[in-house]
């Protein structure tokens, strides 16, 4: 994986910056190039697993609004977190409140050893 790197200023010391690393994302990649280069490793066609796809991605927001953790085996899991403005007394909090909405993704083990494996080289 290629990196570049960039300075950036410390926000607790201004007058200090540091040199960090920052991933370089060459391109995109969408989902039918994802399907077709499966079905090169399977019996199904691209269009059988761009269907899949699809179909996940229709009821994987459905199953997260019900407050359920979509778990995909040693792909990972998907949750919703909020956050929202605090309040002194609970009977004052209003749902108007709730300023943010998030979708967290939480790496499987197997997907967290294949990016462990990864080497860098700077651009």
């Amino acid at each position: 994986m290629k990196y570049h790197l960039v300075q950036k200023v410390n926000p607790q010391d201004r007058s200090k910056k540091k040199w960090y690393a920052n991933a370089v994302n060459s391109s995109k990649i969408g989902q039918k190039e994802i399907a077709k280069n499966i079905s090169s490793k399977s019996s199904l066609t691209a269009g059988d697993i761009a269907n899949v796809i699809q179909n996940l991605l229709e009821e994987l927001p459905k199953e997260l609004v019900k407050g359920n953790i979509v778990k995909l085996g040693d792909f990972g899991s998907f949750r919703i977190s909020i956050s929202s403005e605090g309040v002194e007394n609970e009977k004052d909090f209003k749902a108007t409140m709730i300023k943010d909405v998030r979708i967290i993704f939480t790496p499987g083990v197997e997907m967290k050893k294949a990016i462990e494996e990864v080497s860098f080289e700077k651009e």
